[in-house]
């Protein structure tokens, strides 16, 4: 136990190290909120290895989290703020965005640790392609409206597909529907009325696409439908 007179620190102990942890700060880093930058300066950033799997929607994803320092007198980062990597040795980092999930605060304070992840990380994985075909509507017999299919227009888009469900009809004639989950990415055109050219056949969109929002930021993440083929029958 120290004396009723004596300290254990010095009350200038984190001010005498400060500086030599900044030195250590080998890359540069924002901070924004919004449109609001609220940090630019130092950082030091370091994989955390305490990684973990999300679900958004239907997507299974790997969220990468990292250890993010900046300088003690970082005192306004908030939960949810964007930390972007303007300049590191390892150029993998430059340009990367992390969602910071939490702020560290002490007593004794030489720099700020934040705990982030990495956005980019947590976007599906879109190793496929498909081709939404959409058709206008024109008038056809007795006046109704009909999709002019021989005149769609085709865009094709990254997309991450994953198997769903099949249905089986025996009888007279067999008929086998197969469904997919579809994800492509936030802002993608796709509407419950097109079709998706994939695997050399054309699927139809079952069910309005729903767009799925970034938990911390809102900003979009990405658009989930599913799409139907009926084979047979």
């Amino acid at each position: 136990m120290p004396l009723p007179t004596t300290r254990v620190f010095h009350p200038d102990w984190s001010q005498h190290h400060r500086p030599v942890a900044t030195g250590t700060m080998t890359g540069e880093c924002t901070i924004t909120r919004g449109a609001t930058q609220v940090y630019a300066g130092p950082c030091r950033i370091i994989a955390d290895g305490s990684n973990e799997v999300a679900m958004i929607g239907d997507q299974k994803l790997l969220v990468v989290r990292y250890l993010v320092t900046v300088r003690y007198d970082t005192d306004t980062v908030e939960v949810g703020d964007v930390v972007t990597v303007t300049a590191a040795v390892d150029g993998g980092l430059v340009g990367r965005t992390l969602i910071v999930k939490q702020v560290r605060y002490g007593t004794q304070e030489w720099e700020r640790d934040l705990y982030a992840d990495d956005q980019m990380a947590g976007l599906p994985v879109l190793s496929d392609e498909i081709t939404i075909v959409r058709a206008p509507l024109v008038t056809g017999y007795g006046n109704s409206l009909v999709f002019d299919w021989a005149n769609a227009t085709r865009t094709t888009v990254p997309a991450g597909l994953e198997p769903g469900s099949t249905i089986e009809e025996t009888g007279g004639r067999d008929k086998v529907t197969s469904f997919y989950l579809c994800f492509v990415a936030a802002g993608t055109d796709v509407r419950v009325t097109d079709r998706v050219e994939w695997d050399g056949r054309v699927w139809e969109v079952d069910g309005e696409p729903r767009a799925w929002p970034q938990p911390e930021t809102g900003g979009g993440h990405h658009i989930q439908f599913r799409i139907r083929i009926d084979e047979g029958g």
